[in-house]
């Protein structure tokens, strides 16, 4: 099995959605950081002292190569070039169902930090689908 944490646009019912369909499982977890919204409307989880709400999407180790690079090319992430990365490609700690396993996780390069808190709208609950309802009301 291979487990990704989407916290944004690749959650269920979101956007980006179609992209991770044929997972065997999807389960609602948790991963410790930040979420903010950038000005152009999209998600970001920096390191902090918070709980980010999202999914652990698995896949069978056969299919998840070719779900990695959609989901590399979505997220601007290109290894090997880590100067050019909209986010980073990590292994993170993520709760679910009362345990703590490893899972990838797109995160904001630390270097832009000061950039997101400047300019972008911290969403202190930690939840991008309840964000993206609130906003649209």
């Amino acid at each position: 099995m291979d487990a990704f944490f989407f916290y944004g646009t690749l959650r269920t019912g979101q956007e980006n959605s179609s992209l991770s369909v044929g997972a065997s499982a999807v389960r609602p977890a948790t991963t410790r950081g930040l979420l903010f919204a950038l000005p152009e409307g999209i998600p970001v989880l920096v390191d902090g002292d918070g709980v980010v709400l999202g999914e652990l999407v698995e896949y069978e180790a056969a299919s998840s190569g070719e779900r990695l690079a959609a989901f590399d090319d979505l997220e601007g992430y290109t290894p090997g070039d880590l100067a050019s990365c909209q986010y980073l490609r990590v292994r993170r700690a993520v709760g679910v169902d009362g345990e703590v396993v490893e899972a990838w996780v797109y995160v904001y390069p630390v270097e832009r930090l000061a950039e997101v808190r400047r300019s972008s709208v911290w969403i202190p609950h930690g939840d991008w689908v309840r964000f993206v309802k609130e906003r649209s009301r």
